[in-house]
C-alpha cells in the first residue's frame, strides 16, 4: 500500500514537471519569428522528414537542418 502511494506521488510530480516544461516551451515558441514557428510546425507537428520540409519550402536540406539547429539553440 505504501509503495502504491509513493508511486502516485512520483507520477504526480512528473506530471507537474511536464506541465511546467510544456508551458515554458509554449512561451518560447510564441517568441519565435513566424517563419521559424512555421518551420517547427512543418517538421514536428506534421512529423515530416527534413527532406520533405525542404521540398515543401523550396530550400535545401542543409538549410532546413541549419535553421532547425539555430531554432533549437534559441529554445534551449
Amino acid at each position: 500500500m505504501a509503495e502504491a502511494i509513493a508511486l502516485q506521488v512520483v507520477v504526480l510530480h512528473l506530471d507537474d514537471a511536464l506541465d511546467a516544461r510544456s508551458v515554458a516551451l509554449a512561451d518560447c515558441y510564441k517568441k519565435l519569428d513566424l517563419s521559424d514557428r512555421e518551420l517547427i510546425d512543418l517538421r514536428y507537428s506534421e512529423a515530416a522528414t527534413v527532406s520533405a520540409v525542404a521540398v515543401r519550402i523550396g530550400r535545401s536540406v542543409d538549410f532546413v537542418y541549419k535553421s532547425l539547429r539555430r531554432i533549437h539553440g534559441m529554445l534551449y
